[in-house]
């Protein structure tokens, strides 16, 4: 059995929009050796749930790192545009929630195709990634069929629930972060940015300990 590769992501974290050309440098590698799980645990729920006139300040501060660290750019319709909106709310359950619902639907690389889509929706083009209305044009754009009605159900939500709890059991609290699971073994790769460079060979020596 192949060994599995858990990618904790969350579609509202900064650092795992631009951790994107890692993730598909890391699927390029590995896709031969490894199986890839898309692990979310809810960046923003509870009482991390607030507006955007609260949220600005940080969001400020943290995405020119983000961009200065990866080489990734933020979009305007992020930094002109979302960033702007005082009576934004965003939230990290409805996002994860239809991530949990595309995997049922197409498996696990699609899943990951339409965490990524998300994840650039917000932060490259502006576009709240809880509206349904975005959730379906990117369903579309995935071919994910019946997205959008599965996501209004109390069985997804209880799906997403237990997809919480599983990035509990498995330790992962901050976003990205990369665990190796060979066997009865799990391995810490990586928690935070890497490059695409350095990400491949944390996961390489995750491998070979």
């Amino acid at each position: 059995m192949r060994p599995t590769l858990f990618y904790g992501f969350d579609p509202l974290c900064g650092w795992c929009y631009v951790f994107g050309p890692t993730m598909r440098a890391l699927r390029e590698t590995f896709e031969e050796r490894l199986n890839l799980e898309v692990v979310c645990g809810g960046l923003v729920v509870g009482e991390r749930v607030r507006p955007m006139s609260e949220m600005r300040g940080y969001l400020r501060r943290a995405y020119p790192e983000a961009e200065a660290r990866s080489g990734v750019r933020f979009g305007p319709g992020f930094t002109e545009g979302l960033l702007q909106k005082d009576d934004v709310v965003l939230a990290s359950e409805p996002a994860c929630r239809a991530i949990f619902v595309a995997r049922e639907i197409a498996g696990e690389a699609r899943a990951l195709a339409f965490a990524m889509g998300l994840v650039t929706a917000l932060y490259h083009d502006g576009l709240d990634p809880t509206d349904p209305e975005v959730l379906q044009a990117l369903a579309r754009e995935h071919e994910l069929v019946g997205l959008l009605d599965r996501w209004r159900t109390p069985e997804a939500r209880a799906l997403t629930e237990r997809g919480f709890v599983r990035a509990r059991s498995l330790s992962v609290t901050m976003y990205p972060t990369l665990i190796l699971e060979d066997g009865d073994r799990r391995t810490l790769a990586l928690r935070g940015y890497a490059s695409p460079s350095e990400a491949i060979e944390r996961v390489k020596s995750a491998l070979a300990s």
